[in-house]
Order: structure tokens, then sequence, then C-alpha cells
């Protein structure tokens, strides 16, 4: 299992079911995947943890490619404009230099 740290937003949105894509960075950290994984994901906000369930994953050079084959509301629920989408990922620590590197990683999961 791999442990994912969210923001708690993003926390409450893969809760509900609203955020059914787990966009990354495809770093090492993912390079064994495989659909029925198992992810744990958890957020400074509560104790809680969201177990959830790879169902599929797919890689895209950038975030801008990611987001548009993926849906903006899959990823970012309540984001509507694709540039605003893309700065989100873009403006997490390392992001934007690591994207040109290894690429965009969509995750899509399931909650358990």
């Amino acid at each position: 299992m791999i442990i994912l740290s969210l923001r708690p937003i993003y926390f409450d949105f893969i809760k509900s079911g609203k955020k059914t894509i787990e966009g990354r960075i495809n770093s090492d950290k993912f390079k064994d995947l495989k659909i029925g994984d198992k992810l744990i994901f958890t957020t400074d906000h509560t104790s809680e943890q969201l177990i959830c369930v790879v169902k599929d994953f797919k890689t895209y050079p950038d975030f801008h490619s990611m987001l548009e084959s993926e849906g903006i509301q899959n990823c970012l629920p309540g984001i509507t404009d694709l540039q605003e989408a893309v700065n989100i990922y873009e403006n997490l620590p390392g992001y934007k230099e690591k994207v040109k590197q290894f690429g965009a990683l969509a995750i899509r999961i399931e909650c358990i």
C-alpha cells in the first residue's frame, strides 16, 4: 500500500466521491502500481484515513494533457478553468519542475 498525504479539501472530495482521479508526479513511488492496489490517503486535518482501490491509471507528459483527458472536475472538483487547474498542480512544491522530467500520473480511485 502507498500512503499519500492530501490537503483537507481534496481529502474531503475523495471521501464524498466527488474526486475520482488523483493526479501525481509519475515518480518511482508509483513504478509498481497495479490495478487493484490500495492507496491510503491521509491529511493533517484529521486522524482519519481513506483507503481507496486503484481502478485504472494513465501517464501523461504534463498536467495540462492529464486534465484535458481526465476532466478537470474528476481531478479538482469546483475548478472549471483549465489553466487554473494546471496552476494548482504546478504550484505544489517541486511539481512544476518534476513533471517535466517524470510526467503526470492520473490514478482513477474508488474508496472502499
